[in-house]
């Protein structure tokens, strides 16, 4: 019993520890994954038999926020769920940011039954045909029976070559081209962080694949490009500007990298396959913009395009 009265103990000093670190950080990446580390460290506190007397003594931290996540917690997981919305109730008459969330939480709250019946958020990926590309030949001919002559020369003016990633199942060598997942690099690498954060690796793509599937292009014919960006920038929170771009041109010492913190998630991982294309520039881009669109070749160009 002492035993467990000493676990009890460490684990609400750390949820408190978390809950005051929380409160200080701006980085959505990094509150999600301390939230995620507080929510395991509650779970802890669900597996033991005196559970409901530590999310009692929780209700009565010394900071409120502390008091706050606990009472949240239990309310999810249907533990002392009348002292829990009690705690609630007590906390929503402060004036501040915290009384502020527990008055919408006692308000909005979602019921439990929506939340266990919401759809998985990592569906099954359903793998297509890879397209076959379009050639300049056949955009030309598109853009011309679509736009007016003097337009339809102009927009005919900003194709590109360029190389289309089509996804497909995931290969089991470390080395193939992919979205997601883990990277393959060297002994001794180190994650590239931002502000101490693990940027989130993208994907990489094998040179020689790449090669082979589309023959003649600006890149290496040889060699693996990692692509890493921040959470805030990848996820539409906030733009960062922060990324990272590897290129290993010898493979033979690559391996699967290990996690850079202890409870990172990596992206959902698909294979990358490629095919040779033609592209217009983004409608919103400097170079369209230059053309000064009416609203309706506005439209058709993003029709094109």
């Amino acid at each position: 019993m002492a035993s467990e009265s000493s676990d009890i103990a460490d684990l609400i000093n750390q949820i408190a520890a978390l809950t005051h670190e929380l409160k200080t950080v701006d980085h959505v990446g990094r509150h999600n994954r301390l939230f995620d580390r507080r929510a395991r460290l509650f779970a802890r506190i669900d597996a033991l038999p005196s559970r409901v007397n530590a999310f009692t003594t929780l209700f009565e931290h010394a900071d409120p926020a502390v008091c706050f996540a606990a009472a949240t917690h239990c309310y999810w997981k249907d533990i002392i769920e009348d002292q829990a919305l009690a705690v609630v109730d007590r906390l929503a008459q402060r004036d501040d940011k915290l009384g502020r969330q527990a008055r919408s939480f006692r308000d909005h709250r979602v019921s439990r039954a929506a939340v266990a019946a919401a759809p998985p958020s990592r569906p099954k990926l359903d793998y297509r045909r890879k397209p076959d590309g379009c050639s300049r030949t056949a955009a030309i001919a598109l853009i011309n029976g679509t736009l007016q002559a003097e337009r339809a020369r102009q927009v005919a003016g900003l194709l590109r070559q360029a190389i289309g990633l089509w996804p497909c199942p995931v290969a089991a060598n470390v080395l193939a081209s992919k979205l997601g997942g883990m990277p393959a690099v060297p002994p001794g690498w180190v994650w590239p962080t931002q502000e101490e954060e693990p940027l989130l690796f993208l994907g990489q793509v094998n040179c020689a694949d790449l090669y082979a599937a589309v023959g003649k292009n600006p890149l290496p014919r040889r060699g693996l490009l990692l692509f890493f960006g921040d959470h805030d920038d990848v996820t539409g929170c906030f733009p960062t500007g922060v990324s990272a771009v590897a290129y290993f041109p010898d493979t033979a010492r690559l391996r699967p990298a290990a996690a850079p913190l202890e409870y990172f998630e990596p992206l959902v991982s698909c294979g990358l396959d490629f095919y040779e294309t033609v592209e217009l520039p983004d409608w919103m881009s400097e170079v369209v913009a230059r053309l000064d669109l009416a609203e309706g070749e506005l439209a058709l160009y993003q029709d094109l395009r």
